[in-house]
């Protein structure tokens, strides 16, 4: 609702707040087209034009300060509420160990599907990870997350898989049904286990989503670069 302050910008003269709001609407062009659809991508030109507007000679009217002052308030006040609703819904997780577990099931992403890894592994495996949540992984993991960004045919590449050969990567997670046609499936190996069943959680207790598959298998990366499709 803070947008609706934007109606009261008047810059007049000064080449200073015109600049500062057409900076503002390139990056939310640029943003609308090129940026990942978060809110938190808008943050940095919605405080440039509240300096525009706070910076410009003629204030808000009393009149639109009482039409603008009740909506911005009102969705204040559900924000803070929202925030004091998830720090007492978490909190109880900070008092003893199967409460947090719990409460990380619930609503960390990835918490409950990287438990299941965790017991189906070798002691000694090394992971390559599918999901995003490469930091619940319990032992040495690696991403493909990067693969998403990447032309696997471009020579940069190679950086990347020099780095799993390296580390000697013998398993990976895969999400969702297994596909033989991805670019690293010439260095699967075995299924080891699965289906091992995960949730997609959020932070927002209203949206929780739903379930999906995983699947644990070999994956020889001795046989990188050759294994993966980079032709």
């Amino acid at each position: 609702m803070g947008w609706l302050l934007f109606l009261a910008i008047r810059p007049g003269h000064h080449y200073g707040l015109w600049l500062g709001m057409a900076s503002a609407t390139l990056i939310i062009i640029a943003n609308v087209f090129l940026a990942p659809p978060a809110a938190r991508m808008y943050m940095e030109p919605y405080f440039w034009l509240l300096l525009v507007l706070a910076m410009q000679e003629k204030q808000l009217s009393n009149e639109l300060y009482e039409l603008f002052k009740w909506p911005v308030l009102g969705q204040s006040g559900l924000a803070l509420l929202a925030c004091w609703f998830g720090a007492i819904t978490l909190f109880p997780g900070a008092l003893s160990p199967s409460w947090r577990s719990s409460i990380m099931d619930r609503s960390a992403n990835g918490y409950e599907i990287m438990q299941w890894v965790d017991k189906v592994l070798p002691e000694n495996a090394v992971l390559l990870s599918e999901h995003r949540s490469i930091a619940l992984v319990p032992r040495k993991a690696l991403s493909v997350e990067w693969m998403k960004f990447v032309d696997m045919k471009a020579p940069e590449v190679e950086y990347y898989l020099d780095i799993m050969k390296a580390s000697h990567v013998s398993h990976i997670l895969v999400l969702g049904s297994i596909n033989y046609d991805r670019d690293l499936s010439g260095c699967y190996g075995a299924v080891v286990a699965g289906p091992g069943m995960g949730h997609l959680a959020t932070r927002n207790p209203f949206n929780q989503r739903g379930s999906y598959e995983a699947w644990i298998m070999e994956f020889d990366s001795d046989r990188l670069p050759g294994c993966a499709q980079t032709d």
